[in-house]
């Protein structure tokens, strides 16, 4: 599965200025793909249009050269991982994960082994106000890849989180990644976070927004804090002026 993006414009209103400007380009099957630059440089909003949330833009998604959206229908099963858990406060762990499960006879037990996978089996029957934010965390990880998703789009998923708890989720994505291996288009303001986890690093310009980078990382997993840093401070050193105040590291 191959995706497609080219996108010619993107704007909020008419007579507004663009958010996007041809940004164009393609994803392997499986690729794991960081998105990184300024804030309000349009990232949560490529991430919608590639959604179908947002259809309003000029240029094209394809996959395998074929339409990405239809109407109401994909070509994909899409997942999606918000900078919040965006959880039903008033359902359980469990039914929060069985929201977006087909009604099949085996729906009980594929949420109740994904949340086992998530190191939730013994919070299936809590509810979202009695977990921690990264325990609300797990829920939308494990929601996202319940699915089985072809595509997984994540927006900043672990933002405002403490590091250690930051450090065991993508300890977690790269598990679920490597054994479902859906192709992921994650959203982060931070270099580290992008190189940690990465295939490819895309970097976009501040609005109206073009990729103006990007950057194969080649270290094999799992990768070292020393392993990472170094490649940030090459990168920074070989292109100051592009990633000067655009991303923190």
């Amino acid at each position: 599965m191959s995706l497609q993006l080219e996108i010619d414009e993107k704007r909020y209103t008419p007579n507004g200025e663009p958010i996007l400007s041809q940004v164009q380009f393609q994803t392997a099957a499986g690729e794991f793909i960081a998105l990184v630059g300024p804030s309000g440089a349009g990232k949560s909003t490529l991430l919608n249009i590639v959604a179908g949330l947002d259809t309003q833009f000029s240029g094209r998604l394809t996959v395998d050269n074929q339409p990405l959206h239809q109407g109401r229908d994909t070509a994909l099963r899409i997942g999606f991982m918000f900078q919040e858990a965006r959880l039903m406060p008033w359902l359980t762990v469990l039914d929060n994960v069985l929201l977006v499960l087909a009604h099949t006879p085996d729906r009980v037990a594929r949420a109740e082994a994904m949340l086992q996978a998530v190191g939730l089996g013994d919070a299936l029957h809590a509810f979202p106000s009695q977990l921690s934010g990264g325990m609300q965390r797990r829920v939308a990880l494990a929601r996202a890849f319940v699915v089985q998703p072809q595509l997984l789009l994540m927006d900043e998923p672990f933002i405002s989180l403490d590091a250690p708890t930051v450090q065991q989720l993508h300890s977690l994505l790269l598990d679920l990644w490597s054994q479902q291996k859906p192709t992921v288009l994650f959203v982060t303001h931070t270099l580290l976070e992008a190189l940690s986890l990465a295939d490819r690093v895309l970097f976009f310009s501040r609005a109206p927004a073009r990729i103006i980078h990007q950057q194969h990382v080649e270290l094999t997993r799992p990768r070292s804090t020393a392993q990472v840093s170094a490649v940030a401070e090459q990168l920074l050193m070989a292109h100051p002026e592009m990633l000067a105040g655009e991303v923190s590291v």
